[in-house]
């Protein structure tokens, strides 16, 4: 009787399944019928990665076949803006749909729901993406996407975080196959296998030898984990993916790259060990790139690299001023309850979240008899990971940090609140927070107008005009005005804080609220310049990019006709002679690379 009753509640799901691959196959030829000489896209982001960062491993040569395609004459390169605030999110939902507003950080609290919202978590990542694509084409529609946080419509879609709760049986399937052709293959496994161990061992002597040398960098916890996922397996995942796509035809392909973000904010941008790990993405985009050149028939592809934003050498607050900012604001209002929310464990937790995903994919589709187990595991890693992500908030003051900026959140009223209001119940706080060291802008409102605020002065803004007082306390940045822009937009996104706080610069380096020693999402030096390598037939004035959305026209082209000079925005004429940039620019050494990004006067 048991074996009967086993035999018939197995057979429906595997029916189930073979019906949902035959539709898929039989969906994907007509959608690709009459596409074999068609056009598509890959793009290979490289996670954090400031132009000038790029320049500087270019010329030490961390980076030799990178450099050898810029030789070759086939690609330009060229940095762009990404716009404030400079994070994955914001790029990759301005890239992939043309859109980002609305996401004003890393994390950031929804007053009205009670709730925190982080890109940590999936369910949030999910929320704000089938926001941001309502009435957009994404760029990866029947493509597919590797690593990434937000998904642009993939077909296929593999450890990105925005799809991680799907209930899409096709996708699943989709995903786990690239699982199954990856760890069934004895040579990448092996590979992987020996990798791990060299990671680790590579780990533990930078480790000591920073300790030994006196260095500073952030306490080592997870991350010889995070370490072996980032460069190792979501890198041969990541790579062995796009191979794989390539030689089907897949028209779009994005594939993140995260071991260089990894590695600056655990000891920053700018030093050798960060520097090292471009060494093993270069491997990872020579490989792609081949494999395109050897491809004679089919899907014909342009091959773009690009980073979605920059990072800045940054020290933490904590190990500048002996205590975390959420100390500090206690120190001054001294009642309630003051919570702060920041990066905590979220390479960890998102690890924890790529496997339980695994485990209930594996569990939903009933490949393994152990499907109770796994739905048992899943389950109890999901509750007992993030107990941030699934509370109330509660509370007097909430601060929710995304490296050099933060948001503050007072609990007075579930609307934004004016500096006046504030003021009333924690007189004093804000101007104490104006005069610390560690903050170099802090953005309120007063009377429901944008107000900045700074130890050297204040700007006022009211229908329009603009009245200083004092100095303007973005006179010593660079692209001030553009800078001004970008904050008052990002400000006056309705989930912004009721005070936006930027660090400040200190000895070239910029004050990071979370424990990072390398920071984005603020304001100054390289957070916010990325760059773009792209063929050399593109005509599109990169250079002049001042948001990532104002990517999304170059690749959504690819969704109908291909992009040409009358409508690709910028002309040739105005396109500096980037490509060659090796060739014609200094590179960046060292010191000169943080000189020439430091804001004026700090």
């Amino acid at each position: 009787m048991r074996k009967k009753l086993f035999r018939k509640t197995s057979s429906i799901p595997k029916e189930k399944t073979l019906k949902v691959i035959r539709a898929s196959i039989k969906k994907r030829k007509k959608e690709w019928q009459g596409k074999e000489r068609g056009d598509g896209f890959i793009i290979i982001q490289i996670d954090g990665l400031p132009h000038p960062i790029l320049m500087q491993a270019l010329s030490e040569g961390y980076m030799p076949f990178f450099q050898g395609l810029l030789a070759s004459g086939d690609f330009n390169v060229s940095q762009y803006r990404c716009g404030i605030p400079g994070n994955t999110p914001a790029s990759q939902s301005g890239i992939m749909y043309g859109e980002n507003f609305g996401i004003p950080a890393f994390r950031w609290l929804d007053k009205q729901n009670d709730s925190l919202v982080s890109f940590k978590n999936p369910l949030s990542a999910q929320i704000v993406e089938q926001r941001i694509s309502r009435g957009r084409r994404g760029i990866l529609e029947h493509g597919s996407s590797y690593i990434n946080l937000l998904s642009g419509g993939a077909k296929r879609s593999v450890l990105t975080l925005s799809t991680f709760l799907t209930q899409d049986m096709q996708k699943r399937l989709s995903g786990l196959a690239i699982f199954f052709l990856f760890f069934f293959n004895i040579i990448p496994v092996l590979r992987t296998f020996l990798s791990s161990l060299l990671e680790l061992l590579r780990e533990l002597y930078e480790y000591l030898e920073i300790r030994l040398k006196g260095g500073v960098q952030k306490s080592e916890g997870f991350f010889p984990l995070v370490r072996i996922f980032s460069n190792v397996l979501f890198f041969e995942v990541a790579t062995v993916g796009a191979l794989i796509d390539i030689n089907q035809g897949r028209p779009s392909i994005w594939l993140t790259y995260n071991g260089y973000d990894e590695a600056a904010h655990q000891r920053g941008p700018e030093t050798k060990y960060a520097l090292k790990t471009l060494r093993v993405i270069d491997r990872g985009i020579r490989k792609v790139v081949r494999q395109v050149q050897k491809k004679k028939r089919g899907m014909h592809y342009d091959v773009y690299i690009l980073s979605d934003h920059g990072q800045h050498p940054s020290t933490p607050f904590r190990y500048q001023f002996g205590e975390t900012l959420e100390n500090f604001i206690y120190s001054k209002v001294r009642e309630g309850r003051i919570t702060q929310y920041d990066s905590g464990g979220d390479v960890k937790d998102y690890l924890m979240l790529a496997l339980s995903s695994t485990l209930r994919n594996f569990a939903d589709q009933n490949l393994f008899l152990m499907r109770r187990i796994f739905k048992r595991i899943a389950k109890y890693i999901e509750k007992n990971i993030l107990p941030e992500e699934t509370r109330k908030i509660t509370g007097n003051i909430s601060i929710v940090n995304s490296s050099p900026m933060s948001n503050l959140y007072f609990h007075i009223d579930r609307g934004r609140l004016d500096l006046e209001e504030i003021e009333q119940v924690y007189p004093g706080l804000v101007g104490a927070l104006v005069r610390h060291k560690g903050i170099g802008l802090i953005v309120a409102r007063s009377n429901g107008d944008p107000l900045l605020l700074s130890k050297t002065g204040r700007v006022f803004y009211h229908n329009g005009e603009k009245r200083v007082d004092g100095d303007d306390p973005l006179a010593g940045f660079d692209d001030a005005e553009l800078i001004e822009t970008e904050i008052l937009e990002q400000f006056s996104m309705p989930n912004a804080g009721d005070l936006v706080l930027y660090g400040a610069f200190q000895d070239g380096r910029v004050i990071n609220f979370e424990e990072q020693m390398g920071g984005h999402g603020g304001i100054g030096g390289m957070q916010n310049i990325p760059f773009i390598l792209y063929p050399s037939r593109i005509k599109y004035a990169f250079h002049s990019i001042q948001n990532a959305r104002e990517l999304y026209p170059v690749f959504s082209k690819y969704l109908g006709e291909r992009p040409t000079q009358s409508d690709s925005a910028p002309s040739e004429d105005h396109t500096p002679r980037e490509g060659a940039v090796v060739r014609d620019e200094k590179p960046y050494g060292h010191s000169e690379t943080l000189e020439k990004h430091r804001p004026h006067g700090q």
